[in-house]
């Protein structure tokens, strides 16, 4: 994958084609930074009412850390996706097991290769989120990401489609979560990925280590209070409507 600054970069002005496919390729890009921000408000919106009676996700009680990717690619880049998002996953969850962070990223990568890669209509956006462990809290990273195609042939030689990601890091409302719900949910996620069960074991220990200390901090949580988790992590898959935008070609 590129940056799509760098692929404008790689068209001169020295004809009126050129300057042409650079305000194409500066339009899908401005397109995806639109997207982007969306999403954002989106995702944050969702998370602010996560445990409501119109959301029963996983609730959450603040946002840690956002990061927003906007990127052009060619279709034999998508193996790169699952590097990329790796990278971005350790960045955000410093401190944890670090083969959660794989199995996850693992997931995720899987996930957006097909997405990004092998996906026929002309547009699309995918959603999901996912539970994992730092060093001391439970946390909830959600990720979305959206393509367009590129159906100018001239501009395809150097990117079939412009893409976003966005990723939002939160801290898990631990008070309003029953621990055997999570922990159900957890090994649910854990067991689609390739972690051995020696590995997925150690993974639900430090969850429960990381539990039980929040718990003796607050021995005020009352067990009635939980909410009751109807669409759990890695189980989120929501494609926007499909249409065909106008196409974007040089005159």
């Amino acid at each position: 994958m590129a940056f799509i600054k760098d692929i404008i970069n790689q068209f001169d002005d020295s004809s009126e084609l050129a300057q042409t496919q650079r305000e194409l390729i500066q339009t899908l890009g401005s397109m995806a930074k639109a997207k982007a921000e969306i999403f954002r408000a989106e995702i944050q919106d969702s998370i602010i009412n996560a445990g409501g009676s119109g959301n029963l996700t996983i609730p959450v009680e603040a946002i840690i850390r956002t990061s927003i990717q906007t990127r052009a690619f060619a279709s034999e880049d998508t193996q790169q996706i699952t590097q990329a998002v790796t990278s971005i996953i350790k960045s955000f969850v410093k401190g944890g097991d670090e083969s959660v962070i794989e199995g996850v990223s693992g997931l995720i990568g899987i996930l957006l290769d097909t997405f990004l890669g092998k996906a026929s209509a002309e547009t699309g956006e995918t959603h999901e989120y996912y539970v994992l462990t730092r060093s001391l809290s439970i946390v909830r990273l959600d990720i979305k990401a959206w393509y367009q195609n590129v159906s100018a042939q001239s501009i395809r030689q150097k990117m079939e489609r412009v893409c976003c990601f966005v990723g939002v890091l939160s801290a898990i409302d631990l008070s309003r979560l029953g621990f055997s719900s999570f922990l159900a949910i957890y090994e649910n996620q854990l067991g689609e990925t390739d972690m051995t069960p020696d590995e997925i074991k150690q993974a639900l220990k430090l969850a429960r280590d990381i539990y039980d200390d929040y718990v003796q901090a607050n021995p005020a949580v009352k067990a009635e209070d939980k909410v009751v988790i109807q669409t759990p992590p890695a189980l989120i898959h929501l494609s926007g409507a499909l249409q065909k935008p106008p196409e974007l070609r040089p005159q």
